[in-house]
């Protein structure tokens, strides 16, 4: 017997044409990554319009990405597009404007998912009905429909393929949960509106927007809400009796018959849109993933403050390099000052996740980023194989790759070859000691220096490790990324290049600095893996610091804990670059 169908929440997002390089960034993830968003969702149309458009309403419209452009982008999606046209003041002569009438043609034609328009005049509605009958309409929330018996005409209407009602009928459940069926497929409810639950004077602000559109002289209208003042805040509309959360759309619309829901967000800018997209589409767990992917996509030019100035200080690259057939993806940090003489320190740098998760753009937020902002390093972060697709010995195979890189490009690079240097954090700083292991057994690249983070070293159980219930890391979750990063040795000895705590002879392997918190999994590993050095009569030192949950630094960057732990690492690196130097083999 088949099972009923899953029901799905269909969101349509703001900033077709104003945030278009976000969505440019965000649909092939979505796309891609489907493992980082909820099952139940997906996107129904992204809606805008062109900056200075006639028919536009509801909000002033912004954006320059051109259309034909935009068109292409949602054609290759999957994703309906549409034009919001609520100007609720058109008169009959504003019916010829060429530019709205030209975007309505090109959507009209356009091949892939139907195309619509948001409405709000009835001569618009009625003109696209008789000269664009391809494309769908929709009765825009801009009516500001608060009366459920006018709600409810509106649904009637066939013109209409969805309906978005006034926010403060959103919980009307008595009300709601008796419309037949059809009419339920008709409601697109908007979900995150910040407007005073008690405002009487929305018309009037659409009017007021509609008059600025349509280039006429009117009286401002004065926001009279209480914090109008702040402007809005995502914080704030969570507290609005109609706001609609991710929870509601589970628990509360999805089973009563409920599926189309809009996300306000035009002229709120792409850093708001993005968390919106976090709140509603993306499972918690991987929310940092997409933030960082987002942000992070294309070449960047980075910034920092420094006595008040913002100063250029690094470019950021990204590059392709094939690891036995694996497009691995490089992120190149690189110092925006002059190449000293002789060259810059190169830093391979390995992000961490436990073997299981993570992206090279974890760099971003990472202690590796003040090497090449303060400290004039070149660091090379690899998007290395992960266990759930290839397991050991993949990952070290592909930092080794990266490292053989790093060191062919010095030159175009500005790297100096004898201050090659490898580090990351978690089970990027285990993946940098075996590295370290690797290169020295099989005559690789010379590392003058390493520096492993609360590394992810030992296969066993230690003190630490053993029934450890920490938050971000723990013993469960510890087990889980070792016996899925090690499920091809089943039965075999693990090798120190999988688990560098089975290393025996530590002599020759480089200078080394680490710190770790002592509640963490790691803390007794990383410990142990330092003596082990030290007996070796290899320099080493470790800063420990009480009481912290693992990652704590990247976590909770603004504690004063994590500051003197990042200052302690770039005090160790500036020693090391003063001091450390391997010179690499004649080839």
């Amino acid at each position: 017997m088949n099972q009923p169908a899953k029901p799905v929440a269909h969101y349509h997002l703001p900033g077709l044409f104003e945030f278009y390089e976000l969505y440019r960034a965000f649909l092939p993830l979505f796309r891609e990554h489907r493992e980082y968003f909820y099952d139940w969702c997906d996107i129904g149309s992204l809606y805008g319009a062109p900056a200075d458009c006639l028919w536009g309403g509801g909000r002033v419209s912004s954006g320059d990405a051109s259309p034909r452009r935009v068109l292409a982008l949602t054609r290759e999606y999957g994703v309906s597009a549409r034009l919001t046209f609520s100007n609720s003041l058109l008169r009959k002569e504003h019916l010829s404007d060429s530019q709205c009438n030209a975007l309505c043609a090109l959507l009209e034609k356009a091949e892939g998912p139907q195309n619509g328009v948001i409405v709000h005049s009835e001569l618009l509605t009625q003109y696209l009905k008789k000269t664009y009958p391809g494309l769908y309409l929709v009765s825009s929330t801009t009516k500001v429909l608060t009366d459920f018996a006018d709600f409810r005409r509106e649904l009637a209407r066939e013109d209409f393929r969805y309906v978005v009602p006034d926010f403060r009928l959103n919980r009307k459940f008595a009300l709601l949960k008796e419309l037949p069926d059809a009419e339920k497929r008709k409601v697109e409810f908007l979900c995150n509106e910040c407007c005073w639950f008690g405002c009487r004077d929305r018309k009037d602000c659409y009017e007021a927007v509609s008059r600025k559109n349509l280039g006429e002289s009117g009286p401002e209208h004065p926001c009279a809400a209480p914090n109008a003042a702040g402007g809005y805040r995502f914080s704030r509309a969570m507290e609005n009796p109609g706001f609609i959360g991710v929870e509601d759309i589970q628990r509360l619309y999805l089973p009563m018959g409920f599926s189309h829901f809009k996300i306000e967000g035009r002229s709120l800018g792409s850093a708001l849109i993005l968390e919106f997209l976090l709140h509603y589409m993306t499972k918690p767990e991987y929310q940092l993933h997409v933030r960082e992917a987002i942000y992070l996509e294309n070449t960047l030019d980075l910034f920092y403050k420094e006595g008040g100035r913002i100063l250029k200080t690094y470019r950021a690259q990204k590059r392709t390099l094939l690891s036995e057939g694996f497009p691995m993806k490089l992120w190149i940090l690189q110092p925006s000052s002059p190449v000293p003489p002789g060259g810059r320190p190169g830093v391979l740098w390995i992000h961490g996740g436990g073997y299981i998760t993570g992206m090279p753009e974890m760099v971003f937020f990472t202690r590796a980023r003040s090497l090449a902002q303060r400290h004039g390093a070149v660091v090379i972060s690899p998007g290395y194989r992960l266990a759930g697709k290839a397991p050991y010995p993949a990952a070290l195979l592909d930092c080794h790759k990266a490292l053989i890189y790093l060191r062919d490009h010095a030159t175009e690079l500005g790297i100096r070859t004898d201050q090659i240097m490898v580090g990351g954090e978690s089970a990027g700083g285990g993946l940098a000691a075996a590295l370290c292991m690797y290169e020295k057994d099989v005559g690789g690249v010379r590392v003058a220096f390493q520096m492993p983070l609360y590394p992810m070293l030992d296969n066993q159980d230690t003190e630490t490790s053993r029934d450890n219930h920490a938050p971000v890391w723990n013993t469960r979750r510890n087990h889980f990324g070792w016996r899925r990063y090690l499920r091809n040795l089943s039965g075999q000895a693990v090798p120190a290049y999988a688990a560098a705590a089975r290393r025996e002879d530590y002599s020759g392997l480089p200078p080394t600095y680490t710190f770790v918190s002592t509640a963490e999994p790691f803390y007794a590993e990383t410990l142990a893996y330092v003596q082990n050095l030290r007996r070796a009569g290899v320099e080493a030192r470790v800063d420990v610091y009480p009481g912290l949950f693992h990652a704590f630094d990247m976590l909770l960057p603004f504690l004063k804990v994590s500051k003197k732990a990042a200052a302690a690492f770039e005090t160790r690196f500036e020693y090391a670059a003063r001091h450390f130097f391997a010179k690499q083999a004649e080839p």
